[in-house]
Formats: C-alpha cells, structure tokens, sequence
C-alpha cells in the first residue's frame, strides 16, 4: 500500500507542468523585445538570455565577472557574445558615471582623474566591441538589416563615442588636446585633417551631444539616423581682419566616428588603439568601413537652434534702433556653415527691427531638405533697419562682394553664381535694389532739386555717388521678395508709427555719412523732405520710395513675389497682410506670384517655405550645378 500510495505521488508529481503561460499586451512584448540599457537602464532580454545560457545571474551587481565569463565563453555565438560584451561595457561605463554623480551630490570625495580614465576606458570597450558585431562578426550588416539588436548595437557605438569624447574634452579641462593620448591600456589618436576641431581645440569653449539638444521655436529637428556621435562644438569667435563684414556661425555640427585597427575580428578585439575621425555629415552623408558602405549619422538642426537661442538678436535689433543697447551700425554677412564653393549661396535679408531670427524656421526647413541641402548653403545679412535705404543697399552690396571676393577672389567658384537672394519686408525692397540699376534715375531726381550734386559727390567720394548710382549684385540671378512694401505702406503714416519713429536713433557712423553728404550737396543740414531713416522710408509718401520704384530689375534676374492677406474675402487688389498692401507687394513681370492668408510675418508659414523650397527645387533643374 506504501509502495502505491509513493507511486501515486510520483505519477502527480510528474503531470505537473514546469512551464506556465501568461498573456502580455503588445505594448509590455515591444518593452521586453526593445528595452536595453540605454532606454531602460538594464541590460537587454538579448543579453540575459547569452548570461542565463552561461549559468549567470545578477550581471548587474556583479559586472566585472560576467564581463569575464562572457569574454571567455567559447560556446556563445559570435554575435551574442560581440553585441553583450559592448552592452556590458556600457552599461558599466553608465553606473560608474550615475554612482559618482550620486556621491558627488553627497559631497563625498571623487578623485576625478581617476574617475574620467576609468570612464573613457569603459566607454572605449563598448565602442570597440560594438565596432566589432557591426564590421567583423561573422554575419554582414545587410544580412541582420532587420533585426532590433543591430539597432541596439548600432545605438551602443553612437552613445559610446559621444561619452568617451566628452571625457577626454573634460581631461584637458578646456586646454587643447595633446593627441596622442593614453588613459590606462589606450593609445587614442585623430585624424587631424578630417577632425581639426578636435586637434586645434584651444577655441573649442563646449561640446555639446546631440541627445540632449531640445529646442522651442523650431518646428522641425531635422536629422540622419547611422552611425557616429552626433555632437555641437561651440567656438570662440575668431580674430576678425579689419573691417571684415562676415563671420562664421559660431556653433558646427559635427559627427564623430571612433575606428579600431585591425584586418579581422582577433585584432580588433585585442587592440588599444583608437583612431578618432570627425566628419561635416552635411557634406559627407556615408563612408566606407572596410567592404561596407554606412550612412554617417548627422544633426542638420543642432547648430542653428544654439546659435539663435544664445544669440541677444532679437534684443538688440530693437533696441539698436532707438539708440540704447549694442549699437548695430553695419552689416555682418553670417554663413550658416563653412564655407562651401561648390555649393550655390542664398543670401536672407530681414525686415524692419528684426534679425535672423526671422528666418528660423525658414533656414532650418531649407537644411532639412536633402535636395536643397546638397545644392545650397546659406548665407544671412544681419544689418541696422534704422539707416536710410540706399545707404543699407551700398552697405550691404559692400558686405556680400567682400565676403565673396575673400573666399573667392576669381568668382570662379559656384558659390559666387546663380546666387539666391530672399528677403522680408523691409529686406524684400533691399533685396530688389539690390538686383537693379539705377540709371540716372536717382541722380537727375536729385540734380532736378539740387544741380551740380552729382558733381559734387563724385569730387567728394567714390562712395557717396555709389550709393546713388549703382548696377545689380553681380552673380545674383534669383530674388524672392516676401510681403516687401516695394511702394510703401501707408501704416508707416499713422499716428501711432510717426510717434515711434521719432524716438529713432541713427548709428554716429551713419550720422556722420549722411551729415557729410549734406553739406556736400547744399553746404548746410539735411533738408527736411530728404528722409533721414529706415523707417521713414516705408512710408507710401515718402520721396525716396517713390524713385525707387521706378527702377529696373535686372533683366538677367528671375525674380518671385510671395505676398500675405490677413482677410482671404474681398478683392485682392484692396488686401493687406496687416501691414503692407497687396498694391505696394505686387510687382508685374515676377515670375510667378503667391498669395498666402497669413499676417505680415508671411516668411513663417508652412505656405510660403514650401514655396521657397518649390522655387529653389526648379532653379536646380533649370541651372543644374556640378557635384
């Protein structure tokens, strides 16, 4: 009966099931499938399974050993082991940096040399293992192009790489960067012709990664997804030569790759050397890795958003106005990148009392356009809206030919043709004059007045009689003009306006200009119908506007007019955007018009960029470039 009863049990014991299952909704399956050490702070589900197949456990409070054991383990596959050893590495290299952190904040002792060589090491291993799964395993990257662990492993390299940089930019404590460097076991050289921003970094104040750039104001973030660390270097200005109206933006997006020597998976896995090579991802969309072509990784969006978003523009275009603040007395030519001279240039120009930070979104969606990108760089004109305008014409027409004589003294390049200009309001009726020729339009207006004062100036200065006769912008050979008041507005002539425009102040170098050319002209002050201002210039009454629509757009400039109406009812002859009629936007012979509903701030609308991008797409056809 004992025996039975044993057997019975025995029998039960055996129908027992081991395995149990539970249902999971598809969100939790994709969090299990997908959560790695990176999203979630824990190692993969792909990695317990390679330490639970080795009788591992607990990795995560024991790294070093599992490290070991998985190092050593002959019966792991070569991509499990590769893709767990590089998560390994960095999940180590993070808990290292977190737990510092944590003592730090507790005031407890840190010794940090100590800690940024154990950093930089860690962060060293898991881009070379990562490195390693993705050239030299024993499977192509095209043969796992669908699989989520080779995104994992692809993500493990990119964050790898931007810590290991930024530890050895936190070493040299802001001082240049001595290569080559040696942290522990590690030779760490660069590639100094691909990267000399990293070589020469004694103007490096910052580097900045790209996973933790969140901008408002943009309404896109425009970027590449592949392989290196996306990051932003922010520069000290550099020395300026004399009066050199350009400058470069002082922020650049780079990408930065970390390479390991060695023909096989052996030799990699066994050096301690890296090779650091930075790359334009604008520039350089892919490179070859061995027999494997990879598209860089790149952030088109980073740079421009820190250089708006540090920048005082929109401060001091107001207040530079009225006198107060950092004066703005002439225009600076800003290119939004290096220069380029095989890429055509577009040239923005800004309206009354505003700055770059017109075109925000507008520059940002033409970058973030492959196509655009690859056929146009951009250029854009930050100048003082108080100054009269055929003052700011001459200045700026001085600004763009010298920045393009100083990169291209020949105009040989195809950045110096088929350039693009664009402007807004005030910057549309520049951007005009700036693609038209005066004649003696502007002359015999004055010397009906004033005889002999085209003689008087010429005898005075070259660069007096410039500002009243000139010929087009050489090289331009499309214009965009953006709710421009090419007439004038009659708004400029309300109370409210004239009130305003009383307080503004020209810059003393501009007084100085305009004071001398009066008493060139009449011997005494400026007459009082002769206008003084910017501002004053956009009123529809005002005699200098008047003259000025009269001149003749180059005929050698196709030329587009985008135009705002608050009230999409009506006749659109009577329309306004709020503050410029359609009748003083409008001009015959454009070759197409674009009316958007859509206040004065027309250059901001979905609208009117897809326009811009529509125009500047057909002039790459109709005037294909050389690449």
């Amino acid at each position: 009966m004992k025996a039975f009863i044993c057997l019975l049990f025995c029998l039960l014991l055996s129908g027992c099931a081991s395995v149990q299952v539970s249902s999971i909704d598809s969100q939790e399956y994709l969090k299990q499938r997908r959560g790695d050490v990176i999203s979630q702070g824990h190692l993969s589900e792909q990695n317990i399974t390679v330490l639970t197949a080795l009788g591992l456990s607990d990795c995560e409070n024991n790294i070093d050993s599992c490290l070991k054991t998985v190092s050593n383990s002959k019966i792991t596959g070569t991509d499990q082991k590769l893709s767990a050893l590089a998560e390994m590495w960095l999940f180590k290299a993070m808990k290292t940096q977190k737990d510092a952190k944590i003592r730090m904040q507790n005031r407890e002792f840190v010794a940090e040399e100590n800690l940024v060589s154990q950093l930089v090491n860690d962060y060293l291993e898991a881009a070379r293992y990562a490195y390693a799964y993705l050239f030299f395993s024993d499977r192509t990257i095209s043969s796992r192009a669908l699989e989520d662990r080779q995104t994992q492993v692809k993500d493990y390299y990119n964050f790898a790489v931007q810590n290991a940089i930024e530890q050895l930019y936190i070493a040299a404590k802001g001082k240049p960067i001595q290569f080559p460097i040696r942290e522990k076991n590690w030779e760490i050289s660069i590639a100094g012709l691909s990267a000399p921003e990293l070589s020469q970094p004694d103007h490096i104040t910052d580097i900045i990664p790209d996973t933790v750039l969140s901008f408002k104001g943009l309404k896109n973030q425009y970027s590449q997804d592949g392989l290196g660390a996306r990051m932003v270097l922010s520069a000290k200005e550099g020395k300026e030569e004399k009066d050199q109206p350009w400058r470069l933006m002082p922020y650049s997006a780079i990408t930065a790759m970390i390479s390991f020597p060695g023909k096989n998976l052996s030799e990699i896995t066994q050096t301690h050397e890296a090779l650091i090579t930075t790359y334009d991802a604008s520039t350089t969309g892919s490179i070859t890795i061995g027999k494997t072509r990879v598209p860089l990784s790149a952030n088109f969006s980073g740079a421009y958003g820190l250089w708006l978003a540090s920048s005082d523009f929109a401060v001091t275009s107001l207040t530079s106005i009225f006198g107060r603040g950092t004066i703005i007395d002439r225009p600076t030519v800003f290119l939004m990148r290096p220069y380029q001279k095989n890429l055509r240039t577009i040239i923005l120009i800004h309206g009354l009392a505003s700055s770059p930070e017109a075109w925000v979104n507008t520059a940002n969606e033409i970058m973030g356009d492959k196509i655009l990108r690859d056929h146009f760089q951009i250029w854009q004109v930050y100048y003082p809206t108080n100054v009269p305008l055929l003052i700011n014409r001459y200045e700026i027409a001085e600004a763009i030919n010298k920045t393009i004589d100083h990169f291209d003294p020949s105009r040989s390049n195809i950045a110096s043709r088929d350039i693009t200009l664009i402007g807004h309001s005030m910057g549309g009726i520049l951007a005009r004059l700036l693609v038209s020729s005066s004649g003696d339009v502007l002359l015999d207006a004055l010397e009906k007045k004033y005889p002999a004062a085209g003689a008087k100036l010429s005898a005075r200065s070259s660069k007096f009689s410039s500002i009243i006769k000139f010929e087009p912008l050489r090289g331009v050979s499309d214009a965009i003009f953006l709710a421009a008041p090419h007439r004038g507005t009659p708004y400029a002539d309300a109370s409210w306006a004239k009130y305003l425009a009383s307080f503004v102040k020209l810059p003393l170098s501009i007084v100085n200009t305009v004071g001398e050319m009066a008493l060139t002209i009449f011997g005494r002050e400026l007459p009082r119908e002769i206008s003084m201002t910017g501002v004053d210039n956009l009123s529809a009454k005002d005699p200098t506007v008047k003259i000025l629509e009269q001149l003749k757009i180059s005929s050698n400039v196709k030329y587009f007019s985008i135009i705002g109406r608050e009230n999409p009812e009506g006749p659109l002859e009577e329309s306004s955007d709020g503050i410029v009629p359609y009748w003083s936007s409008h001009l015959d012979g454009a070759a197409s018009e674009t009316v958007v509903v859509s206040g004065h701030s027309v250059q901001e609308t979905p609208q009117a960029i897809l326009k811009i991008r529509e125009i500047l797409r057909s002039e790459i056809i109709t005037k294909p470039t050389a690449r």
